[in-house]
């Protein structure tokens, strides 16, 4: 679908701006955004709401979310002190002032009548996360690992970790030499396995728009499991470790 806004073309399936001529492309979320504005112009829509209609039920924080917008507004070329496109409502949310419309059927597009869907979205928050702490309390039950030393082994405190997230589920392997660790920055969620002794981080990576962990040691040290989740499934691998090598995926 391509939309006009202004004086600028909007394409959704290129993810790219065109104004007076230069094409600017956009990041897919930046676009996501975007679309979501065309199709919901003048209305006032809270962080809760974009969130759910755009990252779709997906973790993410309040800012990647600033990030994306940030981003829009510079593609968009708009000054957030006088906005011409997104205006910001401190503890509102956003509103997409500028006029639109779809240019494929040059039918304008009217703003919506606003309904509360507030309750079904705190419905689906409610299913999607019990539907989560299940799966994980039940992935912690059954392969709990007994890796983590033993209390008096520990003389002092010390970090093993560095990255830039928020950094869940730490497990140690049996040697004590390996640390995977779930880490959930810029909205997605990530399992990594790092090595203590040398500081090297390998990401266990599942392709786009899949999350990775969390995971638990075989109580040998030489293979562990771990939980991969998409928008509609989710699934368990068992990768193998064997002398600090990880096998490939397959």
């Amino acid at each position: 679908m391509r939309w006009q806004i202004g004086e600028i073309t909007f394409c959704d399936k290129t993810l790219s701006l065109i104004s007076d001529g230069a094409k600017t492309q956009l990041e897919p979320m930046v676009s996501e955004v975007l679309r979501f504005f065309c199709l919901n112009p003048h209305m006032l829509v809270s962080r809760d709401e974009l969130i759910d209609q755009v990252w779709q039920g997906r973790i993410v924080t309040d800012n990647a979310v600033n990030r994306v917008i940030t981003k829009l507004r510079k593609a968009l070329q708009d000054d957030p002190r006088k906005p011409t496109f997104i205006v910001t409502y401190p503890k509102k949310g956003y509103q997409f002032i500028a006029a639109v419309r779809a240019v494929d059927d040059e039918r304008p597009v009217n703003p919506p009548q606003h309904t509360n869907n507030i309750l079904l979205h705190k419905t689906h928050k409610v299913l999607m996360s019990a539907l989560v702490i299940g799966l994980l309390s039940i992935f912690y039950f059954l392969l709990s690992s007994d890796g983590i030393p033993n209390q008096d082994r520990l003389s002092d405190v010390s970090a093993l970790t560095r990255e830039p997230g928020l950094e869940l589920n730490p497990h140690l392997s049996p040697d004590g030499q390996y640390l995977l660790f779930t880490e959930v920055h810029d909205g997605s969620i990530s399992l990594k396995l790092k090595t203590l002794l040398t500081e090297e981080v390998e990401i266990i990576d599942h392709g786009i728009d899949t999350w990775e962990g969390p995971a638990s040691w075989r109580k040998d040290g030489k293979a562990f499991v771990y939980l991969t989740t998409k928008a509609n499934s989710c699934q368990y691998y068992l990768r193998s470790f064997n002398d600090g090598v990880l096998a490939k995926q397959s």
